[in-house]
Parts: C-alpha cells; sequence; structure tokens
C-alpha cells in the first residue's frame, strides 16, 4: 500500500458523567488523500460522527427495503419503488421520537449472577 497511505485513528467514547463507555465496539477511522495531513484527529472524529447516523440509514435500506437489489426494466416501476422508499425513510424519521423500542422476551439479557 506504497501507493495509498492512509492514517488510522482509534477512537473511544466515554460518557462525560459516568466515565464508561458510550460505544460497545470501538470506532477505527482510515484517512487517506493527498491532504490527509491537514485533517487532525478532533476534525476526522467530527466529521465522521456527523456521517454515522447515515452510515446505518444506508445498510437498513440495504438490507430491509431492498434498495439495492430490487431491479426492473420498466423505468416508471423504479421510479414508483423509489418514491416508496423516500416516503418510508420520511415516515420512519418523522415519527422516531414517538416510538418505544421494547424487546421481545427471547431479546432480553437475563440478570446477571451474584
Amino acid at each position: 500500500m506504497k501507493d495509498a497511505p492512509f492514517d488510522l485513528v482509534f477512537v473511544k467514547v466515554f460518557d462525560a458523567k459516568t466515565g464508561k463507555k458510550i460505544f460497545i465496539t470501538d470506532q477505527f477511522i482510515a484517512i487517506s488523500g493527498i491532504k490527509k495531513d491537514e485533517i487532525g484527529l478532533t476534525k476526522a472524529f467530527e466529521t465522521y460522527r456527523k456521517r454515522f447516523g447515515l452510515e446505518e440509514m444506508n445498510r437498513f435500506e440495504k438490507q430491509h427495503m431492498f434498495m439495492e437489489g430490487y431491479q426492473t426494466q420498466d423505468l416508471q416501476l423504479l421510479d414508483n419503488w423509489m418514491l416508496i422508499i423516500i416516503l418510508s425513510c420520511w415516515f420512519l424519521y418523522v415519527s422516531a421520537p414517538d416510538v418505544e423500542n421494547i424487546c421481545q422476551k427471547w431479546q432480553k439479557y437475563s440478570e446477571p449472577k451474584q
């Protein structure tokens, strides 16, 4: 990889009050390109955090809304499908504050043993 050097940033995020880790897994951010030396660690982390929600949404659209796998010869059908995807994403975004995540019984962790 001599022709594509990169800097690797290792990030652990802690809660300011409790001092506990916020994310279960640590984050690794690769910085590459001609101007990689001009980007500081704080700027790299802030930029990644702004984009983090977008990455989750893209993964959700591909896995659950078939955005990547839907194929058709008719352009009108594709336009209609994309309109449904856009409306679904808008509905999920608008309803997010009002929805509570309730785990099923088999998804809950058992009480830690003493």
